[in-house]
């Protein structure tokens, strides 16, 4: 029988196409660069999910309705010589062996596994089998899977899951790096005894945690720094009143973060993209995102990686850890890729979309969050860059 393309094959090569900013950063210290201090004052923090709605999700091509691991380009021997790797047992690749699990074609090699052999992997077997399917963007859920930052329960809170699905997503999550992932929707679909069970599980996909913040107004000494900080040093003086009765105590006792953002991020915050914001079949990602931060009206031509490129390496500068509001953090491997890029907010947090697709939205996160997500276990460093003068 043929390999097994995937469903949403094309979205997972478009993913990988757009995984980088498309071309160098020079790499090298920052000698001379001052260090910020703590300027952004005192924030609260509280956490939320945001899922996508219903009508969002009937424009996305369904999953697989049961689990299927693809190896592109192996040959049968190929695969089980990694499956023994991750720890899979003589026992198990003996089923997944079976005519009715293993499909061979020219293209590679495609796994059905059985649902009971599913569930019986040791959970370090499951995170190196995981991780080795995550080397593929033709298996989405792995390459991309859901992180479920924090308290994983806290995820099932309020997901709409019935409880033999919360039951399996705590029998399939997998650990890396000291941070749980999900990657098994299709079984969560397999498994499902409705349509609503099947609607629940894929809305538990596109689950992101943000953050909401709020700023205290700072002390008397330091409320020059704060309000340069929160001006971006006065290239952002929109709600500058706002910040100014924040610090003479006209505010109450404490300000949303949200209503302090420039316009475009104070927009799109806690949002999921729409098709209206496709401009010739791209969605905006998070170039687009970091470079129009402080933009009146947004560029579209940073959806092209070279242009953006451009404005990165021509019109910023690069400064020292941690950054200021409206700095750009970049994600960058030890050859110069700039994989990923936010916008600094303050006390570790950033303003992202993490991604060009129609279930990536723009958060609020922790930058020790996203470098789970992109930091490649340590081998990419994160970097700060300043729009010049």
């Amino acid at each position: 029988m043929d390999f097994i393309p995937p469903p949403h094959s094309a979205l997972g090569w478009r993913l990988l196409r757009r995984l980088t900013f498309a071309a160098l950063i020079v790499a090298g210290g920052v000698a001379g660069a001052v260090a910020e201090t703590g300027n952004a004052g005192r924030l609260q923090a509280r956490a939320l999910f945001l899922e996508a709605a219903d009508a969002l999700l009937e424009l996305a091509v369904k999953p697989d309705q049961a689990p299927v691991w693809r190896f592109p380009g192996l040959v049968p021997d190929e695969v089980e010589a990694r499956l023994r790797r991750a720890g899979v047992e003589e026992a198990q690749l003996a089923v997944l062996r079976r005519a009715e699990v293993r499909r061979v074609g020219s293209d590679g090699v495609a796994l059905l596994p059985p649902f009971a052999l599913l569930v019986e992997f040791r959970p370090e077997v499951r995170a190196a089998l995981y991780a080795e399917l995550g080397r593929s963007p033709l298996n989405p859920d792995h390459f991309g899977p859901l992180f479920l930052f924090g308290d994983p329960d806290a995820w099932l809170e309020g997901a709409g899951l019935s409880a033999s699905q919360q039951d399996l997503v705590r029998r399939l999550r997998w650990q890396r790096g000291g941070h749980w992932r999900f990657s098994d929707v299709s079984a969560l679909i397999q498994a499902a005894r409705s349509a609503p069970e099947i609607l629940a599980a894929r809305r538990f996909m596109t689950r992101r945690q943000a953050w909401r913040l709020w700023l205290e107004p700072p002390a008397p000494a330091q409320r020059e720094a704060f309000l340069r900080h929160w001006t971006a040093d006065e290239r952002h003086l929109e709600t500058q009143p706002l910040l100014a009765a924040l610090v003479a105590g006209r505010a109450g006792e404490s300000l949303e973060l949200a209503l302090v953002l420039p316009a475009l991020a104070r927009e799109r915050l806690y949002t999921y993209p729409s098709l209206r914001d496709a401009v010739a079949g791209r969605l905006p990602d998070c170039n687009w995102t970091a470079l129009n931060f402080f933009a009146a009206r947004p560029e579209t031509y940073y959806l092209d990686p070279q242009p953006a490129y451009l404005e990165l390496t021509q019109n910023y500068r690069e400064v020292a850890a941690p950054g200021n509001f409206g700095d750009l953090a970049c994600f960058i491997s030890p050859e110069g890729l700039v994989f990923h890029s936010c916008v600094v907010l303050g006390d570790g947090f950033v303003f992202t979309k993490n991604g060009e697709g129609l279930f990536a939205p723009w958060l609020i996160m922790p930058l020790r969050d996203l470098d789970a997500v992109y930091g490649d276990d340590g081998r990419r460093t994160v970097r700060y860059f300043r729009l010049k003068p």
